[in-house]
């Protein structure tokens, strides 16, 4: 589960960096199973502050497995949102370049004020 969000957030970093301004997006992705974009910071801010708890608890010799897999269904449970529909807003937002952009300036401002 730790690989999967650590894939998630070198998605977001290489789009966000990438010269490529698409606004394309996949058809068989819904409105509906969209996260909205203050949800969608909410999310990415908890998933970064326990991936930085994970590391944390490396360091101190801990199991990160368990410690992963316990804040990342947390995160899920908190937001009420599954796994797909996480990952489907991650590849609507990946090919959504300015919403991406504004979503992670926001998600920086908030960890820069934890």
């Amino acid at each position: 589960m730790q690989k999967f969000f650590s894939f998630i957030l070198v998605l977001f970093i290489f789009v966000s960096c990438s010269s490529k301004k698409t606004e394309k997006i996949d058809d068989s992705i819904e409105a509906k199973e969209i996260i909205p974009e203050n949800q969608m910071i909410a999310i990415l801010t908890d998933m970064h502050l326990a991936e930085s708890a994970t590391m944390l608890a490396q360091g101190q010799g801990k199991d990160i497995q368990l410690y992963t897999n316990h804040y990342y269904k947390e995160i899920l449970a908190k937001n009420k949102i599954s796994k797909s529909q996480l990952e489907k807003s991650i590849h609507y937002y990946a090919f959504n370049v300015k919403k991406m952009d504004k979503i992670y300036t926001e998600v920086i401002t908030n960890l820069n004020q934890k």
